[in-house]
C-alpha cells in the first residue's frame, strides 16, 4: 500500500504513484510491460491473477524488477509529521520519518494515573501527571491502611472499604489467573495425551515389526533346517559323455567316522543344464546312499 499522497509537502507527480492503489509509491516495482506498482500492491495481485493488473500480458512474481532510482528519489520528498494536526509543523525527509515520529513532543500519549482518561502530547504529558491531574497521586494513608491517596479520592477516603475494594480486586485477579490456568493446563493435557498415544502406537508398532522380522527369521530358519534334512530319492542317467554333471568331496560312514558327522558326501559343483541340474541337484546337498 502506498503512501497518502496528503502528507507530502508539495504535491507528487502521478509518475510517482502506484497504478493499482493510487499512492505514492512504497518500494516500487516494474512489470516486463513497464507499469509500475507497489510491491505490496502487485505481489499478491500476481499470485492470484497471474497477469498484470492493466491486463496487458501475463507475468509472474520474478518478472517484476526493483525501480531503486525511483525508491531514492520518493524517500528523499519532504513529508510533514504524522502529529501535525496535534500542533506539529516540523517536515522531513520520508526516510527519516519513523525517526522523527518516535521522538516527537506532539505525540499523543495517555495519562498513567488512575481513572484519568486525558490524552495529550508527549511534551505535556509530565507536567499534567506530576501537578495538574485530578487523579494524580498525594501520598500514603496516615490513618493505618497505607493505601496510596489520590487527589480525587482524598476527601472521601475510607481505610475500611478501600482495603475491602482492594481484597475484591486481587480476589477477582486470582480468580481470573486460575481461569487462565486451567485453560493453558487442559491445552497442555490434551498435547500430553496426543503425544502419549503417538508414542503407544509407534511403541505397538515397533513391537509388531520386531515380531514379523523374528516370525521371518525362525521362517527362515526352519526353511533352511527342513532343506537339509529333507530326503530325497533321485534317479540319475549319465549323459553321452559318461558324466553325472556334478562334483563331490568328503566321503564317509557313520562307521568309519565312529558318529561324530553325518554319513555320505557333499555336492561341491553342479554343471549348469548337465543331468544333476536338470534333476534337482544342488551345491551342499549330501548323497547319503547309492541304489544300482
Amino acid at each position: 500500500m502506498g503512501f497518502d499522497s496528503a502528507k507530502f509537502v508539495t504535491s507528487v507527480a502521478d509518475d510517482k504513484k502506484c497504478l493499482m492503489c493510487h499512492g505514492v509509491l512504497d518500494n516500487p516495482v516494474r512489470s516486463p510491460c513497464g507499469h509500475v506498482f507497489c510491491s505490496s500492491c502487485i505481489q499478491p495481485w500476481l499470485a492470484k491473477h497471474g497477469a498484470c493488473p492493466k491486463k496487458c500480458r501475463a507475468i509472474g512474481p520474478n518478472d517484476l524488477e526493483n525501480v531503486l532510482p525511483l525508491r531514492e528519489v520518493i524517500l528523499n520528498l519532504k513529508v510533514k509529521c504524522e502529529f501535525f494536526e496535534y500542533g506539529c509543523t516540523q517536515t522531513s525527509r520520508l526516510t527519516d520519518l519513523f525517526r522523527h515520529t518516535q521522538r516527537c513532543g506532539y505525540k499523543p500519549v495517555a495519562c498513567s494515573n488512575p481513572r484519568c482518561e486525558m490524552v495529550l502530547c508527549q511534551k505535556d504529558i509530565y507536567l499534567h501527571e506530576s501537578e495538574k491531574c485530578s487523579c494524580r497521586p498525594v501520598g500514603e494513608c496516615d490513618k493505618g491502611c497505607g493505601l496510596l491517596l489520590h487527589l480525587n479520592t482524598l476527601n472521601a477516603h475510607d481505610c475500611y472499604q478501600a482495603l475491602k475494594a482492594l481484597v475484591k480486586s486481587q480476589e477477582d485477579q486470582l480468580k481470573d489467573l486460575r481461569e487462565k490456568l486451567t485453560v493453558v493446563s487442559t491445552k497442555f493435557s490434551t498435547k500430553e495425551q496426543g503425544l502419549l498415544d503417538k508414542v503407544s502406537a509407534l511403541n505397538r508398532q515397533l513391537v509388531e515389526q520386531s515380531k514379523s522380522e523374528r516370525d521371518a527369521t525362525v521362517k527362515e530358519a526352519n526353511s533352511e533346517l527342513n532343506g537339509e534334512f529333507a530326503w530325497r530319492r533321485v534317479t540319475l542317467h549319465r549323459d553321452q559323455f559318461g558324466s553325472l554333471g556334478f562334483n563331490i568331496m568328503g566321503g564317509y560312514t557313520p562307521e568309519n567316522n565312529n558318529n561324530n558327522g553325518p554319513a555320505g558326501v557333499v555336492i561341491s559343483r553342479v554343471t549348469e543344464g548337465g543331468v544333476g541340474d536338470v534333476n534337482g541337484i544342488r551345491v551342499s546337498d549330501r548323497i547319503i546312499k547309492l541304489v544300482y
